[in-house]
């Protein structure tokens, strides 16, 4: 999506979160592009981080991964089914936020 920015994307993240069911919102830095949160239980930190997709003139992506409280990436079921939602949901949340619905 042209228009969107990390920060339309961590945005859009914790829209996503606070309306899941099974989420427990602890807290949050946008200057770190995280989320703290309870999924099912487990605390999780969901980041967002800007990437460069082959090169500068590429353009930038962000990238939305689910990480264990220590920041190792979490291959547990709720991290990833929680990861997959996230993903399954965001096209439609950064549709809505780039057509101004802010």
């Amino acid at each position: 999506m042209p228009g969107v920015t990390m920060l339309d994307t961590w945005n859009a993240v914790g829209q996503i979160l606070v309306r899941l069911d099974g989420v427990t919102y602890q807290g949050r830095s946008q200057m770190l592009g995280l989320y703290d949160v309870r999924y099912r239980g487990e605390p999780l930190l969901i980041v967002t981080r800007a990437r460069v997709m082959q090169g500068p003139a590429d353009g930038m992506v962000t990238e939305v991964d689910a990480l264990q409280q220590d920041g190792k990436p979490s291959d547990s079921a709720a991290g990833t089914e929680l990861l997959h939602l996230l993903r399954q949901r965001l096209p439609e949340e950064l549709a809505w936020i780039e057509a101004g619905g802010r």
